[in-house]
Parts: structure tokens; C-alpha cells; sequence
């Protein structure tokens, strides 16, 4: 978990603007990676440093989430991560300060005596506040139940 801190805090803090679409890339997939981890963790005080204040997020059942609503959920250690894997990851950036992620995440985990094991197509927004990369919002798709 420290390693994860540390990481985060260095991409939190020591991202400058460039208007270097190639550099964006590499920072929003680098920050997408301590999302996913953290996610996997429990590490609600790392999400809560990545996200905005007036976060959304729309599952793969079209259900909404909030700021609190996500971090109470990804806090939930009922819910037991087997994989939470990104892949085919592409980032488009626009004008130095908004980026859009879309990937393909390979989620399974166990919750309240099922397992889930997908493939989900998703897109994540993220935007530069203060010199920082926060992730404003995001959505999800189905694409395959294994």
C-alpha cells in the first residue's frame, strides 16, 4: 500500500501540463493502474485523493454512483477482488487539461456467495485541476460474462 502512496502521490503532484499528447497518455494509463489497484485493495484513502468531489460513475446495469456511493462500495471487503485486470487501454487528450480513457477490464470477484467474472468495456474521464489529474466520471459496459 505504501508503494502505491508513493506513486500516486508522485503522478498526483509532479504532473505539469505539457500539451505532449504522447506524455498525457502515458500519466492518465500510469494513474489508471493506481485506480485499478486501489480499487482492488480497499485503498479508499488513494481513490479518494484520484477522484473529484462531484464524481460519477454508471455501472454495467446503467445504475448511478456518487462520489461517496463509489467509495463505499470499493471500501466494501465483502465483495473479494480475484482479478481486476485493464487491457486495450487508449487515451485521447484535449487541450492539456481533459483526458478520455476507454479500455477493457477484466473484473471477477465473489460477493455474497456468487462469483462474477466479466469483461467490461469502459470509458473514464479524467480532467487536470490545480496542475492534478482527477478522474470526473466514468461508465461501463458489458461486453462478456465468463
Amino acid at each position: 500500500m505504501k508503494r502505491i502512496l508513493v506513486c500516486c502521490a508522485v503522478l498526483l503532484l509532479g504532473v505539469a501540463a505539457t500539451g505532449d499528447d504522447t506524455r498525457i497518455a502515458k500519466q492518465i494509463t500510469a494513474l489508471n493502474a493506481v485506480l485499478q489497484t486501489a480499487s482492488e485493495r480497499y485503498d479508499t484513502e488513494t481513490l479518494s485523493k484520484l477522484i473529484t468531489h462531484d464524481y460519477s460513475v454508471v455501472d454495467v446495469n446503467g445504475k448511478v454512483y456518487d462520489h461517496d456511493a463509489f467509495l463505499k462500495i470499493l471500501g466494501n471487503r465483502a465483495i473479494k477482488w480475484l482479478a481486476n485486470d485493464p487491457s486495450d487501454v487508449s487515451v485521447r487528450s484535449y487541450n492539456g487539461d481533459c483526458a478520455i480513457l476507454t479500455g477493457l477490464l477484466h473484473v471477477k470477484f465473489t460477493y455474497a456467495g456468487e462469483t462474477y467474472n466479466r469483461i467490461v468495456r469502459y470509458t473514464d474521464v479524467w480532467v487536470k485541476d490545480g496542475g492534478t489529474w482527477h478522474y470526473a466520471g466514468g461508465q461501463g459496459t458489458l461486453v462478456k460474462r465468463l
